[in-house]
């Protein structure tokens, strides 16, 4: 597999996370939960903009 194959490989898969994560957030009562899944589901999707290199590896880093 190719380091392109790869990187198309590891945005689907931080997508597939960002869009999971999402759902949950839809489907809990819970407004804490619910915080949580949109910052879990805006590092995930970060991860895609920056590469698996430059993005930081605690959510807690991130500016959202």
């Amino acid at each position: 597999m190719s380091n392109s194959d790869d990187e198309l490989t590891h945005d689907l898969e931080c997508l597939r996370l960002a869009s999971d994560l999402m759902q949950l957030f839809r489907n809990t009562q819970s407004a804490e939960l619910q915080d949580h899944c949109v910052q879990m589901a805006a590092y995930w999707a970060n991860r895609t903009d920056r590469g698996p290199a430059e993005a930081p590896e605690n959510p807690d880093d991130l500016d959202v």
